[in-house]
């Protein structure tokens, strides 16, 4: 199967954006809304001062001002977001320290937080509205899938380390939060086109109201990309994806509110995948697959607010995913219920506690790789979490307590807990400390699979292919995380400021995939025998391996912080992470092949962003980043890379914006990563230009 060629899709893409844009230009366009502000008066660039004042929520759960979180937070703004030029939400994820984000081919991403780089990032919790998409079948998250109207999303909170006193199981290296505005913020038209060398795109947004109390908004959106650069071979990887979503929120002036809200998408995805054969003396052909997904959740939100310090919230919602591709036919329902409910104890107490049931049926089909053997699963996840926030000395001295208790009946049982101190000697300086425990679940694949994968070695002079046959059994357990941290954040002037936070992190029970070294060596020594006279391989030799939970060890690192305003006009931001990795596996009878490396997220990594306003509507930024080279296996090593991207952006009215972007400035083509456990060729990222045309009424 060969994904359709884009081309088709992309001319009456662009010939719609075209018409679209002759069409607005003809018509005569309000310099003013309704009430006197302009459209466009939310792109006014937010000063120093006003993003240390944010209030975050995915650090206690409670909203709180981001410069005096207890942890290594960051937050993307809607305006980050939009003049950074990026078209999707991983690549807003690369302005974040402490985030290795990485492509893999034209529509699969890697992104970790802290280390342990994968597609599958498994020590990640991802959530979007307070919904998890984290995938439990897969242990991480198709960010392939998680997409949305971008001028929608208020703000990305990013945690790095571990969250999992409030989120639980899985919010090992971090947690992202994805939080997307209110519908009566999102009021009127805006329409987006976009026509570029690399992917062309066309969405709209309505908003209206309902009486006085309710506010609603539905949007539309469709995006088409081509493929990769080819490395090796051609690439097969375009892909196009369309998808809507509404949201409405009722807010009375009482102290009730809710909020309802669902997406539904589909879409294909190309890819160039290793299969196995039964030809010799290869045994494996490369072949162009395509991915079908599509999938829809439906969220509920209910909030009864007693007082300024007490309140409940009720949230339910269900998710349902379909996976189809040649390695693997997926589907899973999701349903979840979560009640939690604040009070103060005291002038000096805070306490949060809630709870929360999670139903997951998922279906798994075989294939020739992949050989299931539980096909359908029903699970159940129960948890509970409390936690205290202490006024030691108010306004100076906060510490915070918390655990989260979990029991899933695929699993096991998990204490969670963790211990945060807080120190604001005055408005100027914030000083933090941490520790916390964390876990991270079994997947389903890590436990009921067979899967199959060619490689090749040589042995006695023969190039001999070589079957590894992994076993994923319900021996295989959870992993363990005990983080240290320590960070220190100071405004000596308004104008500018720093952020540093600091890690140590001690794992145990890690995943490795693990070869009898005796058995392995008896099976080459026995297939060599077996060779015809001409040394010719008729069949590979096989090779089992088996999860187990060998490997420990520890990293450390730093991640910095700076930002300065130079002028009223011109803002500045730079940030530089720092990681380093020491991991082990237990007894010198198993041997690390397939084993995390610990050389597989880059050590060193580099962000120089400055945003610009000239006068006359005009904008001009540009973002540097140097990423440090991999090293995904002893055959695969990807170097070191900079890049640059830059965006012109004019509103000609207040109704209209007009923005000239290029991505990858600095060189044609350059690899990012390279799948080591799913046989998915990589791809190039390209240089690339576009150009993108905004409409608001």
């Amino acid at each position: 199967m060969i994904i359709p060629r884009p081309s088709a899709t992309r001319y009456s893409l662009v010939l719609f954006c075209l018409a679209t844009c002759i069409v607005l230009c003809m018509v005569p366009l309000q310099s003013q809304a309704e009430d006197g502000s302009t459209p466009l008066s939310y792109l006014k660039q937010l000063d120093i001062n006003d993003l240390q004042n944010l209030e975050v929520s995915s650090v206690s759960k409670t909203p709180q001002k981001y410069f005096k979180a207890g942890a290594a937070i960051y937050v993307l703004t809607s305006e980050d977001i939009r003049r950074s030029g990026v078209t999707s939400i991983p690549e807003a994820l690369r302005m974040v320290p402490g985030l290795q984000v990485a492509k893999i081919d034209a529509n699969k991403w890697s992104i970790s937080s802290r280390g342990f780089s994968d597609r599958f990032s498994n020590k990640l919790q991802v959530l979007i509205d307070g919904r998890s998409v984290y995938t439990p079948a897969f242990s991480g998250t198709l960010w392939e899938t998680q997409d949305t109207f971008l001028a929608d999303i208020d703000r990305i909170e990013v945690i790095r380390g571990p969250g999992a006193s409030l989120w639980g199981a899985n919010a090992v290296n971090g947690v992202i939060n994805i939080i997307t505005k209110k519908a009566q913020d999102t009021q009127g038209v805006e329409m987006t086109s976009l026509v570029g060398t690399e992917e062309q795109g066309l969405q709209g947004r309505y908003g209206g109201k309902m009486g006085e109390d309710t506010a609603y908004r539905f949007y539309i959106k469709a995006r088409n990309n081509d493929s990769g650069g080819r490395i090796d071979m051609d690439s097969e990887d375009a892909w196009d994806e369309q998808r809507g979503g509404f949201r409405m929120d009722w807010e009375p002036l009482s102290k009730n509110a809710a909020t309802l809200q669902g997406d539904i998408y589909t879409g294909s995805f190309g890819e160039n995948i290793t299969l196995l054969n039964q030809t010799p003396p290869d045994f494996s052909s490369i072949e162009d697959e395509t991915i079908n997904k599509n999938g829809g959740n439906l969220l509920f939100r209910y909030k009864h607010t007693s007082s300024e310090t007490s309140n409940t919230v009720f949230q339910t919602y269900y998710d349902r995913m379909v996976h189809d591709e040649y390695i693997c036919q997926y589907k899973s329902d999701i349903i979840d219920l979560d009640v939690q409910h604040r009070f103060a104890l005291g002038s000096w107490n805070d306490i949060l506690f809630g709870a929360e049931f999670r139903s997951i049926q998922d279906a798994l089909e075989s294939s020739d790789v992949v050989e299931i053997g539980n096909k359908t699963q029903n699970s159940a996840l129960y948890t509970g979490f409390i936690q205290d926030q202490i006024e030691i000395a108010p306004d100076f001295l906060q510490l915070t307590l918390g655990s989260k208790f979990e029991h899933s009946d695929v699993w096991g049982d998990a204490i969670e807990p963790s211990a945060r101190i807080v120190m604001t000697p005055n408005d100027q300086n914030t000083l933090w400390a941490s520790v916390s425990r964390a876990v991270r679940s079994p997947s389903r694949g890590e436990q009921s699979v067979l899967f199959s994968q060619i490689r090749t070695e040589k042995i006695s002079g023969v190039e001999v292919p070589l079957l590894a046959v992994l076993d994923c059994s319900n021996d295989f357990e959870k992993e363990w995380l005990t983080a240290y941290e320590l960070g220190y954040r100071i405004m000596p002037m308004e104008t500018f400021s720093i952020d540093i936070a600091t890690f140590y992190n001690s794992y145990d029970d890690l995943r490795t995939a693990s070869t009898d070294g005796e058995t392995a060596q008896a099976n080459r020594s026995a297939y060599l025998t077996e060779l015809s006279t001409e040394n010719i391989p008729t069949k590979p030799a096989v090779i089992p391996v088996t999860l187990t939970n060998k490997m420990h060890g520890h990293t450390y690192g730093t991640e910095f912080t700076l930002e300065w305003e130079p002028t009223p006009a011109w803002r500045l931001e730079g940030t530089y992470s720092f990681i380093k990795m020491h991991l082990e596996i237990d007894g010198d009878k198993y041997d690390s092949q397939a084993a995390t490396n610990a050389e597989d997220s880059p050590q060193n990594q580099v962000s120089i962003r400055s945003m610009l306003d000239l006068g006359n509507h005009v904008q001009c930024d540009l973002w540097g980043r140097y990423v440090d080279s991999l090293r995904i296996s002893d055959e695969i090593r990807i170097p070191s890379y900079i890049t640059m991207d830059a965006r012109l952006a004019w509103s000609p009215s207040p109704a209209v914006e007009l923005s000239l972007v290029g991505q990858n400035l600095l060189d044609a083509k350059h690899q990012e990563f390279s799948a080591q456990n799913i046989p998915v060729a990589a791809t190039y990222v390209q240089r690339s230009v576009y150009m993108q045309m905004v409409f608001r009424f």
